[in-house]
């Protein structure tokens, strides 16, 4: 209805035109903005994933996964998960981590820390000792010099037995900073062959990538 002179309210002309209907939005706009919606919803859970894995697990932007320590820090290839139930069952033990499925067997990487004073000839002649006695195990490949984060260090393969189940390891021995870090890639069980082939690659970026940090106190 339209206003009189003194603001009072007036009966409709009838001559008025009719007062426009409300607008309708219809089905295919409401659509519309609930996929939206529902898009930018899903957009935000996919980074909330994202975000929790590449802080749990150490992803980095291309797709490798990054270990940190203290005193050192280097990458694996692809997508590892840190294993605390099975850095338990290995002595001195810093970082465990298990990986994927191959051919030779479920692949892991262990680092470990060993608080001892000894030269990198000195570690040499003692380390079939301690293959043999302490891991039981047989030495099937030469061991060879290699550089670890820029320093001197030794590689051999072995294999033992863990707990009754066959397992092949390739460990990377480096003295430093008053201590023996020791980086193995273990199949674990071991299928009997194809470790070189599922390993080489592991190692190659561990050695490539390794770099050392502040001082270990």
């Amino acid at each position: 209805m339209s206003q009189g002179r003194y603001g009072a309210p007036t009966e409709r002309d009838v001559w008025d035109p009719p007062a426009s209907a409300p607008a309708v939005r219809g089905p295919g706009r409401r659509r519309r903005r609930r996929l939206v919606w529902l898009l930018a919803v899903l957009v935000l859970v996919m980074l909330l994933v994202a975000a929790a894995l590449f802080g749990s697990v150490g992803l980095t932007l291309d797709g490798s996964t990054m270990v940190r320590d203290g005193s050192y820090s280097f990458k694996l290839p692809g997508v590892w998960w840190p294993s605390a139930g099975d850095r338990g069952a290995v002595g001195n033990a810093v970082d465990f981590y298990r990986g994927p499925s191959t051919a030779a067997g479920r692949l892991h990487v262990a680092v470990t820390r060993e608080r001892r004073r000894t030269t990198l000839r000195e570690l040499q002649q003692i380390v079939g000792f301690r293959v043999t006695t302490v891991a039981r195990g047989r030495i099937v490949k030469r061991m060879s010099r290699v550089r670890l984060g820029g320093e001197e260090a030794i590689q051999l393969d072995y294999t033992f037995d863990s707990k009754g189940t066959p397992a092949y390891t390739r460990q990377i021995l480096c003295p430093h900073d008053g201590a023996i870090y020791s980086v193995m890639v273990l199949a674990v069980p071991y299928l009997g062959s194809g470790f070189d082939q599922a390993a080489d690659a592991v190692t190659r970026q561990i050695l490539r990538t390794w770099s050392w940090s502040w001082r270990w106190t």
